[in-house]
């Protein structure tokens, strides 16, 4: 009696079948050529072909790309609109030829997941953490998580303790969310807690006892610290001891910072303010310095003006918001830094455009650097 062949299993690394993606080619050649394609083209490449849209929302499709280390550096930015179903994050694309800026469309959000207008936001690989979803009064410990190349959410591991007033930053693959609880009567106690995804679960990172919650507008990753900003002050989290220190006052010393978006490069703080000069403080010599070459490329500025900005591949992405005429315009630019043998920074607008106009009253959300 001949023994039973046993099933041979397809290895999860090797290529799904589709059918045919490219005629007169192996699909493994074939994919490797559509991996080389740019996102941008993605919409009209997925209408080709059946197999072709298949391919582009698949796992092995993406990891081919990683592998292949073609992997582009992509913008989302998340927008509080009205409806409560409609997607808040939106993919920004811009095309590097012809300079054309749009918001790419996103699915709608699933019925049972509360309301994201209050929620903060951290990227890790390819998904997009929506944290402290749902009341903004009394805080919550929801996480949502958006998966960036397949479009779709999921219910995150819960937080410890509700948050509100939240931010959030990525630090060495973990996320450090910031915000008060009113779970203890000291405001420092749970003011801090991080997730590893490695393990999956958040801890509590005790702060300072004496932290003062007033106004409480941003934190960001600079070199291997973190900085929290308040209207009057600060503090500084040194995330590989777990110590606190008080914010250097050089850092804080400007108007209306609630306002201001803040992004570290190579070392160095960059900002703007309401008449769009842009600023640059190198960490070592704690000194804001105008940087020249900007502002007179970009219009649109008031005193009241909303700001953020992210590193995009080494370039400072910027966007303001602008509200005229009855509507609220956003627009956006693409800065490169130079450090002259002096010392001193220079500035270069690539380009700056408009990106879209919304009814009047809409707030500048955060602006999501993501990288697959």
């Amino acid at each position: 009696m001949l023994p039973c062949k046993k099933k041979i299993r397809r290895p999860s690394s090797e290529a799904p079948c589709w059918g045919v993606l490219i005629p007169g080619l192996p699909n493994d050649i074939a994919t490797n050529c559509l991996a080389r394609v740019p996102r941008w083209h993605h919409p009209v490449l997925s209408a080709v072909s059946k197999p072709i849209r298949s391919l582009l929302s698949s796992p092995h499709f993406f990891n081919t790309r990683s592998l292949s280390n073609l992997s582009e550096n992509l913008i989302y930015l998340t927008i509080p609109l009205e409806n409560p179903f409609e997607n808040p994050i939106k993919l920004f694309a811009h095309h590097p030829k012809s300079n054309l800026l749009r918001l790419a469309p996103m699915p709608p959000c699933p019925r049972s997941m509360p309301t994201l207008h209050y929620s903060a936001y951290a990227a890790l690989g390819p998904k997009i953490y929506a944290i402290s979803v749902g009341d903004p009064i009394s805080g919550s410990k929801q996480v949502w998580i958006f998966d960036c190349r397949f479009r779709t959410w999921e219910r995150g591991p819960d937080m410890l303790f509700p948050q509100f007033l939240v931010r959030a930053v990525v630090f060495d693959g973990k996320i450090y969310a910031f915000g008060q609880t009113g779970m203890t009567p000291n405001p420092g106690a749970d003011f801090l807690q991080v997730f590893d995804p490695v393990i999956g679960y958040w801890e509590i990172i005790p702060g300072p006892p004496d932290i003062e919650m007033t106004c409480f507008t941003r934190c960001v990753v600079v070199g291997d610290t973190i900085c929290c900003f308040w209207r009057h002050g600060g503090l500084v989290f040194y995330p590989r001891t777990r110590t606190w220190e008080t914010l250097p006052s050089e850092l804080i010393q400007y108007k209306n910072h609630l306002l201001f978006g803040m992004c570290e490069i190579d070392g160095v703080l960059y900002r703007f303010d309401g008449n769009g000069r842009m600023f640059g403080c190198d960490e070592r010599n704690r000194e804001w310095k105008e940087i020249p070459g900007v502002m007179d490329h970009l219009v649109g500025f008031n005193y009241s003006t909303a700001t953020e900005l992210v590193n995009r591949g080494g370039r400072v992405f910027l966007m303001w918001k602008g509200d005229n005429k009855g509507k609220t315009t956003f627009r956006c630019a693409e800065i490169e830094v130079e450090k002259t043998e002096g010392g001193e920074l220079l500035g270069k607008v690539h380009w700056a455009d408009e990106l879209v106009s919304f009814p009047f009253g809409l707030c500048l959300g955060q602006l999501i650097p993501i990288s697959f």
